[in-house]
């Protein structure tokens, strides 16, 4: 099932920031990702390593502390086809193992625990398109999935 944009609103909404809010890096080593690793340790601001979004839940009423990974799709909702979800979790998934061997890091998803959602970012929000399992398996959010082959 594929749901139709209406005015910019497609379903179920992440955060009300977006990509062009956080800090970027562009490699998991330097004084921007020693901040980067910092920040995700206090669980303040949010990191742009490629098509990655991270950040951690700490505030608000239900603060569960785990690592958030988004990785982001490269296509609106309405041009996905299964190939390019597949090649967009293929390459989220390939950075985030290479964040993963730095030890900092690795500790902090180790006490903390990851989650991985599959995200639309539109500019003026996000919407979770899916979440991904540590198999890389793509579970949709309903009314959302691949066009059809």
């Amino acid at each position: 099932m594929h749901q139709r944009f209406v005015h910019g609103y497609v379903g179920p909404y992440c955060h009300a920031w977006h990509m062009k809010d956080a800090l970027v890096v562009e490699e998991p080593r330097g004084d921007r990702w020693d901040l980067a690793v910092d920040l995700l340790t206090r669980g303040e601001g949010f990191i742009s390593f490629g098509n990655l979004l991270l950040y951690r839940s700490v505030t608000g009423q239900a603060p569960d502390h785990r690592v958030r990974v988004e990785i982001r799709a490269s296509l609106n909702p309405e041009q996905l086809t299964a190939a390019r979800c597949a090649a967009d979790v293929q390459t989220g998934r390939a950075r985030l193992d290479e964040i993963l061997r730095d030890e900092r890091f690795a500790k902090l998803s180790a006490l903390h625990g990851v989650t991985c959602d599959y995200v639309y970012d539109y500019e003026t929000g996000r919407v979770a398109l899916a979440t991904v399992d540590r198999d890389g398996v793509i579970s949709w959010t309903p009314g959302f999935g691949p066009l059809p082959s």
